[in-house]
């Protein structure tokens, strides 16, 4: 019997296509860098780059960090 769906996990982003390229190491580096900063995945952050290029909004705005808490 199939188990219901949970609703969590992350939101659907819509229709996607996927792009591939190769990127000088530096500029990788640099790009993984800045996304992680950000508290974007990768391929978030290239779409937004993509995205501000041609006067659109940021397709995906990262979410606030979450409070770390101990348990004791």
């Amino acid at each position: 019997m199939a188990r219901p769906r949970s609703p969590g996990g992350r939101p659907h982003k819509g229709e996607r296509q996927l792009f591939a390229t190769r990127l000088p190491t530096d500029l990788a580096e640099l790009l993984r860098d800045e996304a992680e900063a950000r508290g974007l995945t990768l391929s978030d952050h290239l779409a937004n780059i993509a995205a501000e290029h041609f006067g659109r909004p940021p397709l995906v705005v990262a979410a606030p960090p979450q409070e770390e808490r101990l348990i004791a």
